[in-house]
């Protein structure tokens, strides 16, 4: 698409900050109003527009994508969105403890405990770990707990928590990133134990590795959006 604007702006209004491209209220793809909840959040999409040169990369424009997402698809859907995310706290990463090498699994310890320590001090709540692929069946009220707690976060955060989630495999650590800001940096690696220890003992897959790669730019992304609410 050709760029047909000259001029990008930010508006302020009762409900938040929008975007005007020649003093047209930007809109998202199912023809909501962009309103975001921060100046900065507006702002920062407002640079992604102005950026855009004689044709528009809408892959150039992360932040933009995020705030569609939080308008048209969570907000729109809040409970379907939390419902998932549940289904993800009911399976978490951090509950699967590989049976062997030890090696690999002291690592595992070391990467997952503080989050599994975060949790029950944060919101007094466990998570039931195994060893192994065979499934564990969390606790109902912890996962009724957790449930709430989603509840109470917005929808453009909530965006976040989603992209993080599926991300990283892991409800607790998404979680942990949006109320503890714990950085992309620290908890990537975390995330990745497995993957890294396989790479050790028999090497890298450049297909996996480019997936990876990927994967972080989105994260990063959507780290950087956090930032902006």
């Amino acid at each position: 698409m050709k760029r047909f604007y000259k001029s990008v702006a930010v508006i302020e209004k009762e409900s938040g900050y929008s975007i005007t491209l020649d003093q047209r209220n930007l809109k998202t793809p199912l023809k909501a109003s962009l309103v975001m909840p921060t100046r900065a959040l507006a702002a920062a999409v407002a640079e992604e527009w102005e950026a855009q040169e004689e044709i528009i990369n809408t892959e150039a424009m992360p932040l933009t994508k995020l705030a569609n997402t939080a308008i048209d698809r969570v907000n729109s859907r809040r409970e379907d969105i939390i419902d998932e995310l549940s289904a993800y706290s009911g399976t978490d990463l951090i509950c699967y403890y590989a049976e062997y090498p030890e090696m690999l699994v002291e690592r595992q310890k070391d990467a997952w405990s503080p989050y599994h320590g975060w949790l029950q001090e944060t919101y007094g709540v466990t998570l039931k770990t195994t060893s192994g692929i065979i499934h564990v069946t969390q606790e109902a009220d912890v996962l009724s707990r957790l449930k709430d707690e989603m509840k109470t976060i917005d929808s453009f955060r909530l965006t976040a928590l989603h992209g993080f989630t599926t991300g990283l495999g892991s409800f607790t650590m998404g979680l942990s990133m949006i109320k503890n800001s714990v950085p992309l940096d620290t908890i990537w690696p975390a995330a990745l134990v497995d993957e890294l220890f396989q790479e050790e003992e028999w090497g890298a897959d450049e297909e996996a590795v480019e997936t990876r790669k990927n994967l972080y730019f989105d994260m990063q992304s959507t780290e950087k959006y956090l930032t902006y609410l």
